[in-house]
């Protein structure tokens, strides 16, 4: 609402503040706030569903388990906790630290731990067998709490299979929009309702649905449909025309097939304006500032809208959270909206969050900055159960880096992974990460290796890598087998030759590369199949190749190639025995006339040389 005033209350440690803004025309207020004091501090939310928070503190931490996304474990599932603490924006390094698990205030369990030079830590963690929530706070042995972003893991029951033959399934699919879609007050809509039992369509099962929008929710439309011989029917709706902007729908729906019911809901937006925050946004080394979009469009046409206002803000997450900039965007006639934003000499985890009118203000992307390079060295993308693992990590960092390295399942596979967590350990960089992939894992699962590195100053970089489990094989790779011919045989000095490899084969698989020496000092003078090559001087060479297959054996082949020398006549090259051209060496000559490697005149000489 434009040309507004509103009022926050801030909860502080030790009490209430409140601060009082008016929006601009386009419905946007902004205000600085800095805590004061160590501790927790809420703003009452302006709007049903918002809220804000924040912790500050003298000792600050970056933490998270398993993966940089994962949010819920299954009891009996081993989790890596592991982060880094701060003092003053110095690393906590070589101190005892409280990894505290709790449950609405109380506490479970302390794990204690020692942070790193660095102030790093790392240690596991089992849930226990029981569904419910646990917070994850961290303290100085002398009961100092570090400020740490409120941080939950959801802990739940493993489902049970989803082959159970009764399983009956019901999906929702908009016919004029993906999932999640936009509607605009007063559009109508259509949804594909598809119902099936393990699979295999159903037949004349009654669907009842309905659609609430708002909070606390009003119901715009319910009604029934009934599924066809393919298990699928047609549901037609309208949102009201008088529906307000910025506003969830949520479409629910339930059958009874066999006396089993079922639910599904499909989730989406009620909005004139369908907007996007743009595309994520990489930053590299040595870049001051970073570029990010928004775009607008008509929720019912699809057509650009333009004058769409915005306020980006770029934000250090993380340590020492703050706003970097920000800056007020409106889209252009082609709905886009575009922003540059400096970073200047700020490292670690950063943020591009958006708000607006149209938009939800939890909108944002992230990336790390970075003045120094991560790349890990050796690792697959494929493994199978039972091979060994086997990788190290390496930086361009001038100073010493140690990382925490986790390898643990992504969540969308943590109910089938019964070994959510494969490896976690502090390793110095260059060292090698080892670890063997669990026999009896299920293949098609993915892990993610991440590795978050940083210098005993507290510079930080992070890369994950994915990795997925396939399944293994019994069969052994066979070397390829080697095998090339010359043309010519007898090459003089300065004559080009050709070197042909094709008749080289790999029985199991193919050939990946080929590569020759031409001077048998065991370096590649040439690759590929077919190459052609001159030598300068005459004399006896070593001619070898190495082929390759796609498995990455290898098998070789040599030859001897005399060259002669350019002052040579053809009757020197084939008289070995100086005794004149006798029959067998004026037959081998015939023979190399035959197949281009001697021209007329040479095999005149040789004739005329022959001593019957």
């Amino acid at each position: 609402m434009g040309n507004a005033d509103r009022q926050f209350t801030f909860n502080t440690p030790t009490g209430q503040q409140t601060k009082n803004v008016t929006t601009s025309a386009n419905g946007i207020a902004t205000f600085k706030y800095t805590p004061n004091e160590a501790g927790s501090y809420n703003i009452d939310p302006a709007k049903p569903g918002d809220e804000a928070y924040l912790e500050a503190g003298d000792m600050t931490a970056k933490q998270q388990f398993n993966t940089p996304w994962a949010d819920n474990l299954y009891f009996n599932q081993t989790a890596a906790i592991f982060g880094q603490v701060k003092d003053e924006g110095a690393g906590y390094a070589n101190q005892e630290l409280v990894v505290s698990v709790e449950n609405d205030g109380t506490v479970l369990t302390n794990i204690t731990t020692t942070t790193s030079s660095n102030g790093q830590f790392l240690t596991t963690w089992t849930p226990p067998a029981e569904q419910t929530d646990f917070q994850i706070n961290l303290y100085a042995t002398d009961g100092k709490e570090i400020a740490v972003s409120d941080y939950e893991i959801e802990v739940s029951e493993r489902p049970e299979s989803t082959t159970d033959p009764s399983s009956v399934d019901i999906s929702l699919d908009y016919r004029n929009e993906d999932w999640n879609p936009k509607l605009a007050p007063g559009e109508s809509a259509t949804v594909d309702v598809t119902v099936q039992d393990d699979g295999t369509p159903v037949s004349g099962a009654q669907v009842d649905l309905s659609g609430v929008i708002g909070y606390p929710g009003a119901v715009v439309t319910e009604g029934t449909v009934t599924t066809n011989a393919n298990g699928e029917a047609t549901y037609q709706f309208s949102i009201p025309s008088t529906a307000p902007d910025q506003t969830q729908f949520e479409l629910r729906a339930a059958t009874t097939v066999n006396g089993q019911q079922s639910t599904e809901t499909s989730y989406g937006d009620v909005g004139h304006v369908a907007f996007s925050a743009g595309s994520d946004f990489r930053t590299t080394n040595g870049e001051s500032s970073v570029t990010y979009t928004i775009e607008a469009t008509d929720a019912s046409t699809g057509e650009p809208i333009s004058d769409v206002s915005s306020l980006m803000f770029l934000e250090k997450n993380g340590f020492n959270a703050t706003i970097i900039g920000s800056e007020s965007v409106r889209t252009n006639s082609s709905g886009v909206g575009t922003a540059t934003l400096d970073i200047g000499s700020v490292t670690g985890e950063v943020m591009v969050a958006t708000v607006g009118p149209f938009q939800d203000a939890s909108s944002f992307t992230s990336d790390t900055v970075s003045t120094y390079d991560l790349t890990t060295n050796g690792l697959n993308n494929e493994y199978s159960p039972g091979e060994e693992v086997s990788f190290t990590y390496s930086t361009t960092a001038s100073a010493p880096v140690s990382a925490n390295v986790i390898v643990a399942a992504g969540d969308n596979d943590a109910a089938q992974a019964e070994q959510g967590l494969l490896y976690s350990e502090q390793v110095e960089e260059g060292n090698q990460i080892q670890f063997t992939i669990p026999e009896g894992l299920s293949s098609g699962l993915d892990y993610y290796v991440t590795i978050v590195a940083s210098t005993d100053s507290g510079e930080r970089n992070l890369v994950t890598e994915r990795m997925e489990i396939v399944e293994s094989t019994d069969s052994t790779n066979s070397p390829p087998s080697a095998s090339f011919t010359v043309t010519p045989s007898s090459p003089t000095v300065g004559q080009q030759m050709t070197f042909d490899a094709s008749q080289s084969d790999d029985s199991d698989g193919s050939i990946a590369s080929y590569n020759w020496d031409f001077d048998g000092d065991g370096t590649t003078d040439a690759s590929g199949m077919t190459v052609t090559h001159t030598f300068n001087t005459s004399g006896t060479y070593s001619v070898s190749l190495e082929v390759m297959d796609n498995e990455g054996a290898t098998s070789q082949a040599h030859q001897e190639i005399t060259v002669a020398g350019d002052n040579q006549s053809v009757v020197d090259q084939y008289d070995k025995d100086n005794n004149g051209i006798d029959s067998f060496e004026l037959l081998q000559g015939i023979s190399d006339y035959q197949s281009g490697d001697l021209s007329g005149i040479d095999i005149l000489d040789l004739i005329s040389n022959f001593q019957s």
